[in-house]
């Protein structure tokens, strides 16, 4: 089977901006970042700080056009290391939502659906 077989998500490539940070450190502020793809299941985005795979990340963001953040907490499933001249080491996360509110998840899969010109399956 191959990988687009696999996915159970529409996928849209889209730079959207987000806040992040260590579900485990609660002094720690949020981080901003921007994604490069987001689907109902998860997203991927790109930071300059270095994760394990399996740690639990807390998100915010508003997508494009509409009113409200969506929070959600969800689990590095890959790391990728990226080089970028001059910027040290770039690193683009993989994560799997792992809790986020059904109405949310809902939001995100429309705002995918409305904009399916830019998809691929995840």
């Amino acid at each position: 089977m191959s990988e687009i077989e696999k996915r159970r998500f529409r996928r849209l490539t889209t730079s959207i901006k987000i806040e992040y940070k260590l579900f485990d450190d609660k002094t720690a502020p949020f981080l901003v970042t921007s994604t490069k793809d987001i689907s109902g299941g998860g997203l991927c985005l790109r930071v300059f700080d270095q994760f394990e795979a399996g740690s639990i990340l807390l998100f915010k963001f508003i997508l494009p056009g509409l009113p409200r953040f969506i929070f959600t907490k969800g689990r590095i499933v890959w790391i990728k290391e990226l080089s970028r001249l001059g910027k040290g080491k770039v690193f683009e996360l993989g994560v799997e939502f792992i809790e986020i509110k059904e109405e949310d998840k809902k939001r995100i899969e429309e705002y995918v659906r409305l904009n399916k010109n830019n998809t691929k399956k995840t």
